[in-house]
């Protein structure tokens, strides 16, 4: 009996197929080399069903599967009168990359969108923190940054001390919060980063006087005599030496500074509305503008250049945070800021008013409400400086002492602590 292995060998030798299509038809019950008639059957016999088919039938399979999976991936059959079908890109290739297209198109939109929101929210950051910080690069601080080390924290500390000392020596009063004014110069002193003073003066403008309407008291910022309303303003000229003895209290103890004079152009919003009806606000602020360059270079030839930098406080605060400023003086009431200032205060602030300035019979029944607008003015102002700069600035006060607490009232009101004030810019308690 032939073995099948030899049969299996023999008939892949004959037909060129591999084993397992040989074993298969071995295998199968029509074939007649399966087992149940391989006894009985002579091999040759089923060696002829296996032979060889003609090369033209080969070929006419081959080409026939090929069509068949060719056609498989085309978009369109094959065409007529046996062409070769069109080269086209499958469909599913098609549509693949109709989606792969729109996911990037949809990607790049997203990103677009996320880098548009990113870059506002990173420019209103920018814009909060230039606005916030940017004064404080504008000094010139001179000497090496002082390590801080023991022997550092040690100089830091007495040039602090120093400085304090001088201040309370010159100051009318005693220095508000004097722990907090010495921790600013100790941090300038080991970070060469200067420390921030801060007052005010008001703009030139024409005499107070009643508006035509009768609705208030009002007065004209527009072609005013620039050199005479600095010269007239006992908050500038008077007090030049003043000015120059902080100056030099600060230099000679090595503590960097950054000295703003704030030109309140904020005035014509809070005290004097009828002034932008009448002149125009463009016009109004850009002459307070104007007064605040002059007064800036009339500073830098007294007291020597950049000692003392001068700003409107439209510029300093920037104008969204200028129009805050507005709004916070419009929602202030005089009767939340009371519990936080002395008793009599309005009178305090009528008083003072009628004696900086003239004020005639014809403004009198206005008087104590326009002194409600000072007390209200300043407690916004203080709380805008404290949104901006938070507790690390020092007011060099330089109106009335009598109406210092002013601008610590809004302050109060919201929790917060005043602001560390010194008063040296006085001859004498005024």
């Amino acid at each position: 009996m032939i073995s099948p292995t030899f049969m299996v060998l023999e008939m892949c030798r004959i037909t060129g197929l591999p084993p397992m299509p040989v074993i298969k038809y071995l295998i199968s019950p029509d074939s007649i080399a399966s087992p149940i008639g391989l006894v009985n059957q002579d091999p040759r016999k089923w060696l002829k069903e296996v032979q060889t088919p003609s090369p033209s039938k080969r070929r006419d399979k081959i080409i026939s599967g090929i069509q068949k999976e060719r056609q498989r991936f085309q978009r369109r059959p094959q065409f007529p009168n046996s062409s070769v079908p069109k080269t086209t890109r499958r469909k599913a290739d098609n549509l693949t990359a109709k989606y792969q297209m729109e996911r990037v198109r949809f990607r790049l939109k997203s990103d677009e969108e996320v880098s548009e929101q990113k870059s506002q929210g990173r420019k209103k950051a920018r814009d909060e923190m230039k606005r916030k910080f940017e004064i404080r690069w504008m000094s010139k601080a001179r000497g090496p940054q002082i390590k801080a080390t023991r022997q550092g924290m040690k100089e830091a500390g007495e040039k602090s001390s120093k400085l304090l000392d001088i201040l309370s020596s010159s100051s009318v009063m005693s220095p508000q919060r004097p722990s907090k004014i010495k921790e600013l110069a100790t941090q300038a002193v080991l970070t060469r980063d200067p420390f921030i003073v801060i007052n005010w003066i008001c703009p030139a403008s024409t005499p107070r006087k009643l508006a035509p309407d009768a609705s208030g008291i009002w007065r004209s910022y527009l072609g005013i005599n620039q050199k005479a309303g600095f010269e007239k303003d006992y908050l500038l000229l008077p007090r030049l030496n003043l000015e120059k003895k902080l100056i030099r209290a600060f230099e000679r103890t090595g503590v960097p500074f950054l000295y703003l004079k704030l030109v309140a152009d904020d005035n014509p919003y809070c005290l004097y509305p009828y002034c932008l009806k009448k002149d125009g606000e463009q016009k109004t602020m850009e002459e307070i503008a104007s007064y605040a360059r002059y007064v800036q270079e009339r500073l830098n030839r007294e007291l020597g250049k950049g000692k003392i930098i001068v700003w409107t406080v439209s510029e300093f605060l920037g104008k969204e945070r200028f129009r805050r400023l507005i709004r916070l003086f419009d929602d202030i009431s005089i009767e939340e800021l009371l519990p936080f200032l002395p008793q009599n205060i309005v009178d305090t602030e009528m008083e003072i008013i009628t004696k900086s300035s003239t004020f005639g019979p014809e403004l009198q029944p206005f008087l104590e409400s326009f002194s409600k607008l000072y007390i209200r003015q300043y407690a916004a102002e203080g709380l805008i400086i404290r949104e901006m700069l938070g507790d690390n600035v020092i007011i060099a006060w330089n109106e009335s002492t009598r109406r210092n607490s002013t601008i610590d009232a809004g302050l109060k009101s919201k929790g917060f602590d005043p602001f560390p004030k010194i008063y040296v810019l006085y001859n004498e308690r005024s």
